[in-house]
């Protein structure tokens, strides 16, 4: 989980994304909000539509705001909306996609 400072509010990523970029594990909706100026901010939104069971859900969170966090600081606020195949990819392949994604 990212500290709070640095996750997104909700009224944020709800509105229209400035750009969005597909990677191999899921989307990356890219926003300029103040947030973004201090160092980035994110956040990660996994539905039920990607993993029926909860414990799948939270570990494909929990993966995904790691590799968040490992890319920081970044230039914009960030939501990102990840597929199935993040729970079980190496977790360096999920880096290393969203690294492009990113730039």
């Amino acid at each position: 989980m990212l500290s709070r400072k640095t996750r997104l509010p909700h009224h944020v990523f709800t509105g229209r994304p400035d750009r969005r970029v597909r990677f191999e594990f899921g989307t990356v909706a890219l926003y300029s909000h103040n947030l973004a100026k201090s160092g980035g901010a994110g956040v990660v939104v996994v539905s039920k539509k990607v993993a029926k069971s909860a414990p799948l859900r939270n570990r494909i969170r929990r993966r995904a705001y790691a590799a968040l966090r490992a890319l920081m600081p970044f230039s914009h606020a960030i939501a990102v909306y990840p597929t199935k195949e993040m729970a079980t990819a190496p977790f360096q392949k999920i880096i290393e996609s969203l690294r492009g994604a990113l730039h």
